[in-house]
């Protein structure tokens, strides 16, 4: 439902609810990546427009209120996902950042590495207590789960820092328009 102020403004151009069935169910699927739902909405806005965005364009083309847009907005700037092209007066114009493959290292950098660090420092510690504190867990099963930690990681750090291992999956930037 758009809000009063969008109603009496100029709208944009016509928008197939097609459209955002597609944003939608990117948002969806980058929900599962630890992001919301409507940042991957606001993504997939983005990369599919004929030209950047601003906030009044996100609050048309979704429904969703200025403040959930803005709080949106600042979360895609600060994991670098989106850029700011440029600004006329108040108005902040935004587009995705080109180079995919560096956002999503990064993104494995700043999360999911530090989320396999936390487990492998909790393992550690597991794995140094005493005889009879420990009598109760498989050690077998500990080393194992310590041992998967660390492939984890390596395999991880080879996206991160190779950067040939992403690009063979991803452009390595998007399409100009």
């Amino acid at each position: 439902m758009l809000t009063e102020e969008l109603a009496n403004s100029d709208k944009p151009d016509y928008l197939p609810k097609e459209l955002d069935e597609v944003c939608l169910a990117v948002g969806d699927f980058i929900e599962y990546f630890g992001f919301k739902q409507i940042e991957g909405r606001l993504w997939a806005h983005t990369m599919l427009a004929k030209q950047d965005l601003c906030s009044r364009d996100y609050m048309f083309r979704t429904g969703i209120s200025k403040g959930l847009v803005s709080i949106s907005i600042a979360r895609l700037l600060d994991y670098n996902v989106l850029k700011i092209s440029r600004e006329e007066g108040k108005t902040v114009y935004y587009q995705v950042n080109m180079d995919v493959a560096s956002v999503i290292k990064d993104v494995l950098r700043r999360r999911e590495r530090k989320l396999l660090s936390k487990i492998d420092s909790s393992l550690d510690l597991l794995l140094n207590i005493s005889k009879s504190e420990s009598q109760n867990i498989d050690l077998k099963r500990l080393k194992y789960l310590k041992n998967l930690v660390s492939n984890a990681k390596k395999i991880l750090d080879t996206l991160i820092f190779t950067q040939k291992a992403v690009n063979l999956f991803l452009f390595s930037k998007v399409p100009k328009r």
